[in-house]
């Protein structure tokens, strides 16, 4: 008998042991539960707050009218959304709101970036099939019109103008170390001419692909033959001359000068006129197509003419 009494105290030992130790299981499973739920909490509201970064970089890009940045960031708020698996409607309309206004707000069509430096030029094909970008990292760039990278056109110096043939089948590009260089759009190298002994600032070429003209650092514009014959210097004045363009008749040519005046020639190199109604220096100038109407901008105007009209006078 007593063997038998000391046996079940025994069992009453065990079982009070196993029902403490299944007590603490249930107590460590709920600790652990509340620990998995904070943790789970915590982790989605860190990717809540990443998101609403995301959010609010967008709009601020928005509102400083970078359309395109804005664009891109409200689509990756979206995504970080569904990644993440939040069960937030009123966060989801929020984000909702945010892309479409950016996608309606959105004024950009593309946003092209391979360059390593700033582009100092850029010109469309007159096809309207390819995009050129000069750069001072020493390269042109040819784009598709989606954007694409085609190929890329490598340089001894910065390329400050570049232009399409009209049958956009060449490209006239100008360098700062004073060399001309003609390429196809397939990007094969044609030829180089040393134009100038300072730099190029402004190129053109007719339109019938015949003539080319340098305006250059070292005070005049120079024209020249596809093969890189000079036809004719023609002198600019006492200040660099920053840029030049031909009209649709090929007819004309327009220089701008630093010194604020500009020079209309006639394609073999004789000065019809010099115009003096911008006060500073004038940047750049072009001719519309199909017409001989001329836009120039200085630092202090915009003005615009007819070249024939100006001969005329």
């Amino acid at each position: 008998t007593k063997t038998v009494q000391l046996q079940l105290v025994q069992q009453q030992k065990i079982s009070r042991l196993q029902t403490l130790l299944l007590l603490l299981l249930a107590a460590g499973l709920v600790i652990t539960s509340g620990l998995s739920y904070l943790t789970f909490e915590q982790y989605q509201d860190a990717k809540i707050s990443e998101i609403k970064a995301i959010k609010s970089a967008s709009e601020g890009l928005f509102a400083s009218h970078q359309h395109l940045y804005a664009l891109l960031e409200a689509i990756k708020a979206q995504h970080k959304f569904k990644e993440f698996g939040i069960d937030k409607p009123d966060l989801k309309a929020q984000l909702d709101r945010t892309l479409e206004r950016a996608i309606y707000g959105a004024d950009e069509l593309n946003h092209l970036s391979d360059h390593k430096g700033n582009v100092l030029s850029v010109d469309i094909s007159p096809n309207g099939q390819l995009i050129a970008t000069g750069s001072n990292d020493k390269t042109v760039k040819i784009w598709n019109r989606k954007g694409k990278l085609i190929r890329t056109l490598y340089h001894p110096d910065t390329v400050h103008r570049l232009v399409f043939s009209a049958d956009s089948r060449l490209i006239v590009t100008g360098a700062l170390d004073g060399t001309l260089h003609l390429w196809t759009t397939e990007g094969e190298h044609l030829k180089v001419i040393k134009a100038h002994e300072a730099p190029i600032w402004g190129v053109a070429i007719s339109n019938d692909g015949q003539t080319l003209a340098t305006a250059s650092g070292d005070r005049t514009v120079k024209l020249w033959n596809q093969q890189g014959k000079l036809l004719k210097t023609l002198p600019g004045g006492t200040r660099a001359v920053w840029s030049v363009a031909f009209s649709a008749d090929g007819q004309t040519l327009a220089t701008a000068r630093t010194d604020s005046n500009i020079d209309l020639w006639t394609r073999e190199g004789k000065l019809i006129k010099t115009l003096t109604d911008h006060q500073n220096a004038v940047w750049d100038i072009a001719f519309c197509p199909q017409t001989n109407i001329w836009v120039s901008g200085s630092a202090c105007l915009l003005y615009t003419s007819d070249a024939a009209d100006e001969e005329d006078s």
